[in-house]
């Protein structure tokens, strides 16, 4: 069963049409938080994906499979979008680029508990982590407890690698006949 991420929908259904800059200067010259600002205003044009070519495959690595969709702007990769379906819920990987460098990733676990009876849905929780890329570097991550992640810490640095090498995984996946 999909469940279509509703909280999402409703925060951004609006449409923009126009592309957005994200303004790349190194974090010491302009502030992180505006940082963040800018890559959240092009997530919310990116993420209505209208007028974007889109690209969709099967891929096989959960039990119940999923669906990897690139998101191309007049041939230009703006997003990635993987879900991932298992008996319980879904994982989505959510990809955003600009000017082909990754800038945001949006995580989420979506977890349905069925009545064992009727087989009803009786409560879903959806838990969402974000992490901020700038030029191949991690600079902010907000855990799914929606606290932000000490970026000197260990955690914080193999998160980093880990997504970076997934997000290169994602794109090449595209490209590939069969996955």
């Amino acid at each position: 069963m999909r469940i279509i991420p509703f909280l999402l929908v409703a925060l951004f259904a609006f449409s923009c049409t126009d592309k957005k800059s994200v303004d790349t200067t190194q974090p010491e010259e302009a502030s992180l938080q505006d940082y963040v600002s800018a890559i959240n205003d092009v997530y919310v044009d990116v993420y209505t994906t209208n007028g974007m070519d889109v690209v969709t495959k099967d891929i096989f690595e959960s039990v119940e499979g999923g669906t990897i969709e690139g998101y191309f702007d007049s041939g230009e990769l703006r997003r990635v979008l993987v879900t991932l379906y298992n008996p319980n819920g879904q994982m989505i990987e959510d990809y955003y680029y600009h000017e082909g460098e990754l800038i945001f990733v949006l995580e989420e676990e979506i977890a349905m508990i069925q009545d064992q009876v009727s087989a009803e849905i009786v409560d879903v929780s959806i838990l969402k982590a974000t992490y901020y890329f700038n030029k191949g570097e991690m600079l902010y991550w907000k855990g799914f407890d929606n606290k932000e992640i000490d970026p000197e810490t260990e955690d914080f640095e193999e998160a980093a690698t880990s997504w970076m090498q997934l997000a290169e995984a994602r794109k090449n996946a595209l490209a590939e006949e069969n996955i």
